[in-house]
C-alpha cells in the first residue's frame, strides 16, 4: 500500500517534521526584526480586514461587519500561530471568503432563511471537509498546481482588490457631495502613491539603508498616519447580545442544503490556503524548516469549526500578505546580475511563530480598545491600500510581468535576463499570457454574476486544464520556460 493512502499519514508525518523546531519558533522570535515584521504585517492585515468588514456590512445589512472580521482574523490568528506547521502563513478573511458570505446572504434573503445560522451550519460542514481532506493526505495533490494556475488565481486577488477599490471611489461621487467626493477621492490616491512609492523605497539612492528599510517595512502604517483625521468611517457597531449563533429558527432542510456550499467553500479554502502556503514557501526564501500542508489544512479546519460557532467570517492562507510576512523576516542580500543591474534576494529568514502570534494579539486588541483608533481611519485611505495590495500582489507574478514585456522595446527583452525571454519567441509568451488573461476574466466574470457561489470550481477546473489542454498548445520545452517554478 502507498503510504499516502494511509489515512493521517500526512498529518503525522508533517508533525514529526515541524516539532523538533517547536522550542526553537519561539526562541527566533526575540529579535528585533521580529518585531518589526509584527508591525508590518499588523498595517498589512488591519487595513484590507476593515475594508472587508466595511463591505460585509452593507452587503449583509450589517449582519456581518468590521468587528465580526477583526475577531476572526485575531482568534484565527492566534490559533495558527501557535499551533500549524508553517507559522509564516499569515491567516485572515479574504476577498474570495467575503464574496462568498455575500453570495449566500442573497440566497438567504430569496430562500427566507437566517443568514449567521446558515452560514455557521456552512462552516461545520466545511470544517468536517477539511479534516477529511488532511485524514485522507488529499493535499499532496497540490504538486499538481503550477505557476500557470497560482498565477491567475494571484492576479484574481490583485483584481478584487482593486475593483473594490475603484467601486468605493465610484460610491464617493454617488453618494457623497461634489466636494466630500473629491477629498475622499484625493485621500484614496494619495495614500495609495504614499504606500506604494514607500514599498519600493529600497530602490532609492537617496538615504542610509536602515531608514529606506524602515520606509518600507512600515509603508501602510505611514501613509495611512499621513491621511488619518480628515474623514472618517462608519461607526464600528457590535453585534447586540450572544456571539454564539441561534440555530433554532433555522428549517430542517436548510441545514442538510448546506452541504451542498460547504462543499464548494470547501474546495476554494483547500486550494486558497495552500496556494498561500506555496507561495510562502517558494526556493528563493531558502526555509529550513519543511513545510506541513496535511497538517495545516487540518488546522485550517479547526479555525473554520471556532469562526462556524460563534458566527463571524472564515478565515484561510492571505496573499499577498503571507510571502510577505516571510520577506519582511528575511536578510535581503544584493544579487548582481549578467547586465550588471542588481537585484534583492533573500538570503535566509527567521522563521519564527512570534511575529504571527504578536500580529493577531495586536488585532484582537484593537477590537477591544482601540476602536476610537480605528474610528479615525479615513475611508479614503482604506480604498487607496486596497490599491496599494492589489497592485503589490502582482510583484513576482510572471503572468503580469510577461503582459509587460509586450510593451518593452525589442532592443531591451534580453537584458531582462528571464528564461521565457532570452529562449522562447515573443509569440508563444503573448499566447501563454493570453490563455491565463481569458480563464482569470471568465472567473471574475462569474464572481460578479449570480453563479458567484461556483467560482472555486473553476479555480479547480484550472489544474486539468493545465495538465491535459495546455500541452496540446506548447511543446514540452516550451511549457518548462513558460511555467517553470523558478524565475530564474
Amino acid at each position: 500500500m502507498k503510504k499516502s493512502c494511509i489515512p493521517c499519514y500526512g498529518m503525522i508525518t508533517d508533525i514529526r517534521r515541524r516539532a523538533p523546531h517547536y522550542i526553537n519558533d519561539f526562541t527566533q522570535g526575540f529579535h528585533p526584526t521580529v518585531l518589526a515584521s509584527a508591525l508590518f504585517m499588523l498595517f498589512s492585515s488591519i487595513f484590507p480586514a476593515l475594508s472587508f468588514g466595511v463591505l460585509l456590512s452593507k452587503s449583509t445589512e450589517n449582519q456581518l461587519g468590521v468587528m465580526e472580521v477583526l475577531f476572526a482574523t485575531s482568534l484565527s490568528g492566534i490559533i495558527f500561530s501557535l499551533i500549524s506547521g508553517q507559522p509564516l502563513v499569515i491567516v485572515g478573511v479574504t476577498g474570495p471568503i467575503c464574496v462568498f458570505c455575500i453570495t449566500i446572504f442573497d440566497i438567504c434573503k430569496r430562500a427566507e432563511i437566517p443568514f449567521l445560522p446558515w452560514l455557521s451550519i456552512i462552516g461545520f460542514f466545511t470544517s468536517f471537509l477539511c479534516f477529511m481532506i488532511a485524514v485522507l493526505n488529499l493535499s499532496t495533490l497540490v504538486k499538481y498546481v503550477s505557476r500557470f494556475t497560482a498565477e491567475i488565481f494571484g492576479c484574481l486577488i490583485g483584481v478584487i482588490y482593486i475593483v473594490g477599490a475603484v467601486e468605493d471611489i465610484v460610491e464617493y461621487f454617488n453618494n457623497f457631495s461634489l466636494d466630500s467626493a473629491l477629498l475622499s477621492f484625493i485621500i484614496s490616491i494619495g495614500s495609495f502613491y504614499v504606500s506604494y512609492q514607500l514599498h519600493y523605497s529600497t530602490t532609492w539612492i537617496y538615504f542610509p539603508n536602515f531608514i529606506v528599510k524602515i520606509l518600507k517595512a512600515y509603508a501602510v502604517a505611514i501613509s495611512v498616519g499621513i491621511f488619518t483625521g480628515i474623514s472618517h468611517l462608519p461607526v464600528f457597531d457590535q453585534r447586540n447580545g450572544s456571539w454564539l449563533v441561534n440555530y433554532s429558527s433555522l428549517p430542517l432542510w436548510s441545514i442538510f442544503a448546506a452541504i451542498i456550499p460547504a462543499s464548494i467553500l470547501a474546495a476554494l479554502i483547500f486550494f486558497d490556503h495552500n496556494i498561500s502556503s506555496l507561495l510562502s514557501q517558494k526556493k528563493e526564501f531558502n526555509l529550513k524548516k519543511g513545510s506541513a500542508f496535511h497538517w495545516d489544512l487540518f488546522v485550517c479546519g479547526l479555525n473554520i469549526l471556532v469562526c462556524s460557532l460563534v458566527g463571524i467570517p472564515f478565515t484561510h492562507g492571505l496573499i499577498p500578505q503571507a510571502p510577505l510576512h516571510v520577506t519582511s523576516l528575511g536578510r535581503v542580500e544584493m544579487k548582481e546580475l549578467p547586465n550588471g543591474k542588481k537585484k534583492e534576494v533573500i538570503g535566509s529568514v527567521r522563521e519564527n511563530r512570534v511575529s504571527n502570534f504578536l500580529h493577531a494579539l495586536i488585532i484582537g486588541v484593537l477590537m477591544m480598545y482601540g476602536q476610537v483608533v480605528l474610528k479615525t481611519i479615513p475611508k479614503g485611505a482604506m480604498t487607496g491600500i486596497f490599491l496599494y495590495m492589489g497592485f503589490t500582489s502582482f510583484d513576482g507574478n510572471q503572468m503580469m510581468d510577461r503582459i509587460k514585456l509586450w510593451f518593452v522595446r525589442s532592443s531591451q527583452r534580453k537584458e531582462l535576463h528571464s528564461p521565457y525571454v532570452n529562449t522562447l519567441p515573443l509569440f508563444h509568451n503573448i499566447v501563454f499570457t493570453c490563455i491565463q488573461m481569458g480563464f482569470l476574466g471568465i472567473i471574475y466574470a462569474i464572481t460578479e454574476s449570480p453563479a458567484a457561489l461556483s467560482f472555486p470550481i473553476l479555480i479547480l477546473i484550472l489544474v486539468p486544464i493545465r495538465m491535459w489542454l495546455v500541452p496540446f498548445l506548447f511543446t514540452r520545452r516550451q511549457l518548462y520556460y513558460l511555467d517553470n517554478e523558478e524565475d530564474e
